[in-house]
């Protein structure tokens, strides 16, 4: 069960770490017409999303399957 804690605990935070660093992201675009803003943000979200299944996915390769 101290994985699974561990993990919460790190899960929330990314998220919080995520939302942060595509909200900073995002307002790199200044004031660009149309979406620019929200497409940066989500284009952000999406990126550390896969690296973070990325790494997640790397920490449990060498884990026996049950």
């Amino acid at each position: 069960m101290q994985a699974k804690r561990s993990l919460d605990a790190s899960s929330r935070s990314f998220l919080g770490y995520r939302n942060e660093q595509c909200e900073f992201a995002a307002s790199l675009s200044g004031g660009a017409a149309g979406n620019s803003h929200d497409s940066m943000r989500l284009a952000c979200i999406a990126a550390l999303n896969n690296r973070r299944a990325r790494i997640l996915r790397d920490a449990v390769s060498d884990l026996p399957l049950k």
